[in-house]
């Protein structure tokens, strides 16, 4: 009958190697464990990558802004940068394609006065 071979169509998806199930929620959702799944959204905190707050010296604006470019790259969709603190950047700092991202300024990002110096 038609629930019997549902029966045995269910029984074998279940025995298939490489497969499991996941109930999220209330429903339950078959899943691959080949699949590629994109990482879970992450918050990156500006001081946890080594950037130096209120810290107005030449040496340190180049690295955070260095720190920053690096970290802006890093970011995937549905991640979070948290600035919090003071913060003393360089010129060059660049943000390309990046999409639903949060930028979470709570703090400040002073750039240096001496453009001359910035990279052109």
């Amino acid at each position: 009958t038609k629930q019997e071979r549902r029966r045995r169509r269910a029984t074998n998806k279940e025995r298939q190697p490489g497969t499991h199930t996941t109930p999220p929620n209330d429903a339950t959702t078959e899943r691959t464990m080949g699949d590629r799944s994109p990482p879970p959204p992450t918050v990156v905190d500006f001081a946890d990558t080594g950037a130096l707050p209120n810290d107005r010296s030449r040496d340190a604006e180049i690295r955070n802004a260095l720190l920053l470019n690096e970290t802006l790259r890093s970011l995937r969709p549905g991640s979070t940068l948290s600035i919090r603190g003071n913060f003393h950047v360089g010129g060059g700092v660049v943000g390309e394609d990046l999409t639903d991202v949060v930028l979470s300024l709570d703090g400040r990002l002073t750039f240096s006065s001496d453009v001359g110096s910035w990279p052109r």
